[in-house]
C-alpha cells in the first residue's frame, strides 16, 4: 500500500511528461532512428545465398525465356527427385506461387539476381511503411497515432518482419494488399475488390476475405474481386494461355512440394501433420493420416463458425476493426501454407486491441496481449540454446512444445474473438 502511495505521484508524472509535443517529438524522433538502424541492418545481412526471392526472379526469368514459370520447378511425384530431397541434395529453384506474381516481378528479371534482391528489398522497405500507416489508420488508436515512431520500431523490430525482409518473401506486400482491401472496402469497394483479388492470385488464401465481404459487408467489395480475378485471369491467360496454371496445379498443388511438415510452417495444417504423420522433419507420435486429416476439418470448421459467431454487418468501428482482424488470423490458421514470416500481418492486430485497452482500461486484455505477443516472439529454432537436449523437442509429444508461436498466433485468434464478440454485444444492449 505504501508503495503504491509513493510510485502514483510518479506514474502520473509520467504520463504528463508523454503528452508535452517536444517529448513525443522527441521520442519519435529516437524510434525512427532506431526504426532505420534496424532496417539497415537487415539490408548488411541479406546474401543470395538465403534469398526467398530468388523463387519469384527465377520465375519471372523463365517467363522472359520459355514462357512458363515453372520450367525450372521439379516434379516431386518423380522418385528421383523425392530420393534427392530426402538426401538434402534439393539444388533446383522451384516456384511454390501462382503464376501472377512472376508476370508482376517481370521488371526486375532485367536486372542481375543480387542486383534484383536488393532492389526488392527496398520495395519491401516501402511496403512495410505503408502496412504500418494503415495499420495506425484503421486502429483508430490515439497512442499508435501519438507514437507512431515506437510502432514503427515495434513492427520493424518483430522477428517475423526482420525474417520476411532478410528472406524477401512476399509476406509483406501481401498483407499490404489485404489490409488495404479492408481499410477501403467502406468507401472505395471497387478499388478494395481489385485489391482482394490481387492478393489472392499471389497466394490463394486471402480469398477467405471475400467470403467476409460477402456475408458482412460490403457486398460490392466481393462482387469487383470476382470480377478482377475473372478480368485478371482473363488477361494472363491471352497472355501465356492456360499452360501455367495446369502446371502450376500438377507441380504445387498436387506434387506435394511444399514442406507442410516443417517447423516454420505455423498452420493448422503443419501443427496437426507434424504430430500425427510420418514426415522429415519431426518423429510423429504415431503415423495416422486419416485421423489427421479429420482433426484438421473438424479444427478448420471450428475456426470458421468462430469468425461467423464474433462477426456482425452492423458493427462499430471498433468492432468492426477487431472481427476482421479475427478473419485476417484465421486466414494464416486455415492456410496449409503459412511460414513464421507470415505473422507480420499481425501488426494491425496488436494495434487494433490497443485500440481496445484504450477505451476500455481491461487491464486482463493487457496482459493477454502481451502473453500472446511473448508467445509470437518466439521464432523457428529458439530452442537452440537449449543444446542436445533440444532433440526431445523433435520427439513425440515433446513436438508440443516445438512450435510455440503457433499458440500465439491461436491465442491472438481467440483473444480478437472474444473481444470482437464482447464489443459487438454492449453496442447492441
Amino acid at each position: 500500500m505504501q508503495l503504491e502511495q509513493l510510485t502514483r505521484p510518479l506514474m502520473t508524472k509520467l504520463r504528463l511528461a508523454f503528452t508535452i509535443p517536444w517529448v513525443v517529438h522527441l521520442i519519435n524522433g529516437v524510434a525512427l532512428l532506431a526504426t532505420l538502424a534496424c532496417i539497415a541492418a537487415v539490408y548488411t545481412t541479406i546474401r543470395p545465398n538465403m534469398d526467398d526471392f530468388k523463387q519469384y526472379w527465377q520465375a519471372a526469368v523463365n517467363i522472359r525465356e520459355t514462357g512458363d514459370p515453372y520450367a525450372t520447378t521439379p516434379d516431386m511425384r518423380d522418385p528421383a527427385i523425392q530420393q534427392a530431397r530426402e538426401n538434402n541434395q534439393f539444388l533446383w529453384v522451384a516456384y511454390p506461387n501462382p503464376p501472377l506474381l512472376a508476370y508482376l516481378v517481370q521488371p526486375l528479371a532485367q536486372f542481375p539476381h543480387p542486383l534484383a534482391q536488393r532492389l526488392w528489398f527496398g520495395v519491401n522497405c516501402v511496403a512495410l511503411a505503408g502496412l504500418i500507416a494503415l495499420s495506425i489508420y484503421a486502429s483508430g488508436s490515439q497512442l499508435a497515432r501519438r507514437f507512431w515512431g515506437v510502432v514503427a520500431f515495434g513492427a520493424c523490430a518483430f522477428p517475423p518482419t526482420m525474417m520476411a525482409l532478410f528472406l524477401g518473401q512476399i509476406a509483406i506486400l501481401l498483407s499490404l494488399l489485404v489490409v488495404a482491401s479492408l481499410v477501403l472496402a467502406q468507401r472505395f469497394r471497387g478499388l478494395a475488390g481489385v485489391l482482394l483479388a490481387l492478393a489472392s492470385f499471389i497466394k490463394l488464401y486471402p480469398g477467405l476475405i471475400g467470403v467476409y465481404y460477402l456475408v458482412f459487408r460490403p457486398r460490392r467489395a466481393a462482387w469487383w474481386s470476382i470480377a478482377s480475378v475473372a478480368g485478371i485471369a482473363g488477361l494472363t491467360l491471352l497472355w501465356h494461355g492456360i499452360t501455367p496454371y495446369l502446371t502450376y496445379v500438377t507441380k504445387v498443388v498436387l506434387g506435394n512440394y511444399y514442406p507442410y511438415e516443417a517447423e516454420f510452417n505455423i498452420s493448422l495444417v503443419g501443427f496437426i501433420r507434424r504430430l500425427l504423420t510420418d514426415n522429415l522433419y519431426a518423429i510423429a507420435i504415431a503415423d495416422v493420416p486419416q485421423l489427421a486429416t479429420a482433426l484438421i476439418v473438424i479444427g478448420s470448421l471450428a475456426i470458421v463458425a468462430l469468425c461467423f459467431w464474433c462477426s456482425s454487418a452492423n458493427a462499430t468501428p471498433l468492432s468492426r476493426i477487431l472481427q476482421w482482424n479475427a478473419w485476417l488470423c484465421a486466414m494464416l490458421l486455415l492456410s496449409p501454407v503459412n511460414g513464421y514470416y507470415n505473422l507480420v500481418l499481425l501488426v494491425p492486430a496488436v494495434l487494433a486491441m490497443v485500440r481496445y485497452i484504450e477505451v476500455t482500461a481491461a487491464a486482463p486484455v493487457r496482459i493477454a496481449l502481451m502473453l500472446a505477443t511473448l508467445l509470437c516472439l518466439m521464432t523457428p529454432g529458439w530452442y537452440t540454446p537449449l543444446g542436445d537436449s533440444s532433440i526431445n523437442l523433435l520427439i513425440g509429444w515433446g513436438q508440443l512444445g516445438l512450435s510455440l508461436s503457433f499458440y500465439g498466433l491461436v491465442a491472438y485468434f481467440g483473444l480478437l474473438v472474444y473481444l470482437a464478440r464482447k464489443s459487438r454485444l454492449l453496442h447492441e444492449t
